[in-house]
């Protein structure tokens, strides 16, 4: 029996445990990966998402959502032309939409506006800022590593282009207080002066303006494309269907790399039995890349491009860039532990981010700062199982789930699938 009968007795099996109702369920759009939504009904549902998640009105956030599929085409534009003076980009929402691009040197640049429909998108340039990105980023990757020798605490961190600050991100084991942010969790006398000191450190070692943020232990996630990825000690999720770039393409799941098993057993959403054996392909678990994918045939119907977005199955759109990706935009993420939750959204907060030292095969070696963090408004959002499960905006896949601090600060940590590439690797 091929991978397309196996795939196929998804609904048979539901009948046969007495889910009958739930095959004819299946037919509606969104159900299942073979018969995904369409266009508009997956903007609907992202639509939806993006509301919940950032506790506006579903009008708000459709804007929000025709603001930021616009921008990528300005942004690639601004980058190229003030290429040697760029401090920092950053997208927000209120009061208005507004793109802002950070300039070093004095010369102004004139706002801009663009118009979409009925929202409208501001370009606000800010001059004056005393490092470019590139500058500052350069002094975070040479000094993390020989800061953390001075600062045992420190685990993560980042280049704010907000702010043009290196965030410093030192590990807190006090349990979030539900009711607060994490910056006042546990803000005593104490913790302030300990803050000062190690901001003060950070600004002489780097030259530069530091921040210091307290934050819980980063772990990869992976001991419990969507759907459940099983193993004897792994449990995962999947995040799109991928095939690989040779003259006979073989069809997969993309997953994490720490999620690596020789077989892992195949469950869809919202079914209850494997339906599947996957067989693993390749891997590349790094400093800069946490991926791996495993097969399911060399048959192209084996592998539907859609994947679940937390409510429903909604077809693959083209790859968003992490180039294209801003900071302050909302992206959107979906693992196993949000099943009878829906997926969530949170705000993108680094392109460029190191979460210390958890990379490599073993999980205990230095990363370098090329992730995505996202922070979400609950820490449940991106739980032990979610490893492997996708982060997208719109239809649009953005990343694979790596890691997360589940417990203090609800940050979440992406692979873009922009490194796919490396395994010769292109999402259906």
């Amino acid at each position: 029996m091929n991978a397309k009968h196996v795939l196929a007795l998804a609904c048979a099996a539901c009948a046969a445990t007495g889910l009958a109702q739930g095959a004819v369920a299946a037919q509606s759009p969104g159900s299942d990966r073979f018969h995904p939504a369409s266009a508009e009904q997956a903007r609907a549902s992202s639509i939806q998402m993006m509301g919940r998640s950032f506790g506006i009105s579903p009008a708000a956030a459709a804007s929000r959502l025709n603001i930021e599929e616009h921008t990528p085409d300005i942004v690639e534009r601004i980058r190229t032309q003030f290429a040697n003076r760029l401090a920092g980009v950053y997208i927000e929402h209120a009061p208005t939409h507004r793109l802002v691009v950070r300039l070093t040197g004095f010369q102004p640049v004139q706002q801009q506006f663009y118009q979409f429909g009925n929202d409208q998108l501001v370009v606000d340039y800010q001059v004056g800022a005393e490092h470019t990105f590139a500058d500052l980023q350069k002094r975070f990757e040479r000094g993390f590593a020989g800061l953390k020798t001075r600062l045992p605490q420190l685990q993560s961190g980042y280049v704010d282009e907000r702010t043009g600050q290196l965030v410093l991100e030192v590990v807190n084991d006090q349990p979030r207080v539900a009711s607060a942010k994490l910056a006042t969790a546990s803000d005593t006398a104490a913790a302030r002066t300990a803050r000062a000191q190690q901001q003060q450190l950070g600004n002489n070692y780097f030259g530069v303006a530091t921040r210091v943020e307290p934050i819980g232990r980063i772990a990869n996630q992976a001991i419990k494309g969507s759907g459940n990825l099983d193993a004897t000690g792994v449990q995962c999720t999947g995040a799109f269907t991928v095939k690989n770039n040779a003259l006979t393409p073989v069809y997969g799941l993309l997953t994490a790399g720490h999620c690596q098993a020789a077989t892992l057993n195949y469950t869809e959403v919202n079914t209850i039995m494997p339906i599947t054996a996957l067989t693993w392909v390749a891997t590349k678990n790094d400093a800069s890349s946490d991926i791996g994918w495993a097969s399911v045939s060399t048959t192209a119907t084996d592998a539907v491009n859609s994947f679940h977005n937390g409510s429903m199955f909604i077809t693959a759109g083209s790859p968003l860039s992490k180039t294209s990706t801003l900071v302050g935009q909302g992206m959107c993420h979906y693992g196993r532990s949000l099943t009878s939750k829906g997926g969530v959204c949170g705000t993108v907060q680094s392109k460029a981010y190191n979460p210390g030292s958890i990379c490599g095969t073993s999980g205990t070696s230095a990363c370098s700062p090329v992730f995505v963090a996202v922070d979400v408004a609950t820490t449940s959002a991106c739980q032990p199982e979610d490893s492997g499960g996708n982060w997208f905006t719109g239809d649009r896949p953005a990343g694979i789930h790596k890691a997360a601090d589940p417990s203090i600060s609800g940050r979440c940590v992406y692979t873009s699938t922009d490194d796919i590439s490396s395994l010769n690797l292109t999402i259906l």
